[in-house]
C-alpha cells in the first residue's frame, strides 16, 4: 500500500490537499480494502486495457466503495496501457468501460504510463467533483 499527499489546484487560485491511498487490487488486500473506503471522498480506479479481468475487478470495487463510502461517491475510471492496443483491439471493453462510468455517474479516461498530464487532469476533475458534492451535502 502506498500513501501520497498531493496539492491540486482544482479551480484558479483554489487548492485542495488530497491524501491518495493506493490500496492495490491484488487478492491479498481484499480483506482490508473496506477499512480504507470509509471516509473516502472520491476514488480513482485503474485497470489495464490489455487485461479484461482487471476491468471486471474495478466494477466490483465501485460496488464496494459505494457500500462503505456512500452511493454517490465521485470516481474516475482509468483505462491504462492504451499505447499497447491496436486500433481494433479491446473495442468492446473500452466502450463498456466508458458506458459503465457514464451510467454510474463517473468519468472515464484512457491513458498510458507516459501520459501523466491526462491523469493530472482527471485528478483535478475528480477534486472539483468532490468539492461540489461536499458543498451540496
Amino acid at each position: 500500500m502506498d500513501i501520497l499527499t498531493k496539492d491540486v489546484e482544482f479551480r484558479q487560485g483554489e487548492i485542495a490537499t488530497l491524501s491518495i491511498w493506493d490500496i492495490g487490487g491484488q487478492q491479498r488486500f481484499e480483506f482490508i480494502r473496506s477499512t480504507f473506503y470509509k471516509g473516502a471522498a472520491g476514488a480513482l480506479l485503474v485497470f489495464d486495457l490489455t487485461k479484461e479481468q482487471t476491468y471486471t475487478e474495478t466494477r466490483k470495487w465501485v460496488t464496494e466503495i459505494r457500500q462503505f463510502a456512500g452511493k454517490n461517491i465521485p470516481f474516475v475510471l482509468i483505462g491504462n496501457n492504451v499505447q499497447l492496443l491496436k486500433l481494433a483491439d479491446a473495442a468492446f471493453i473500452r466502450e463498456e468501460a466508458r458506458e459503465f462510468a457514464r451510467n454510474e455517474g463517473g468519468i472515464y479516461i484512457e491513458t498510458s504510463p507516459t501520459s501523466i498530464d491526462i491523469v493530472e487532469k482527471a485528478i483535478r476533475e475528480l477534486t472539483r467533483r468532490i468539492i461540489d458534492f461536499k458543498a451540496q451535502n
